[in-house]
């Protein structure tokens, strides 16, 4: 049986490419798409725990509902470095695989402004 993906990321699941949907399906029967957070720069340690526990809340209500065990969902997470860091390790302790989206950002400025295309490769899983 395939996993669920947990999309942990701001780019929600409906948006993304062809290519990038089609590697999502053969790897995951479903998605489901969580916002990743607006992680302040203040934010200590407590504040990040504390974001994570509510995310990790909403994932056990939301595969709860599904009728899925957590033990079968694994996670795609991409923002904030530390946000991001510590979310994978717990995940990882935890004895979820964890992934990562990688591709190639093509930047173009105009008018003094930076306008990025992000070009999806593979799902990678952190190590």
């Amino acid at each position: 049986m395939k996993k669920i993906l947990i999309n942990y990321t701001n780019h929600p699941s409906a948006k993304w490419t062809g290519d990038q949907a089609a590697a999502a399906f053969e790897k995951w029967s479903s998605v489901i798409d969580i916002p990743f957070p607006q992680v302040e720069p203040e934010w200590n340690e407590a504040d990040v725990t504390a974001c994570f526990d509510l995310f990790l809340s909403e994932v056990q209500g939301r595969l709860t509902s599904l009728g899925v065990a957590e033990s079968d969902a694994e996670f795609l997470i991409m923002g904030e470095f530390r946000y991001t860091f510590y979310a994978v390790r717990t995940l990882k302790e935890r004895g979820h695989r964890v992934y990562a989206h990688a591709g190639k950002r093509e930047v173009e400025v105009v008018d003094n402004k930076s306008i990025y295309t992000f070009r999806f490769g593979r799902f990678v899983e952190y190590f």
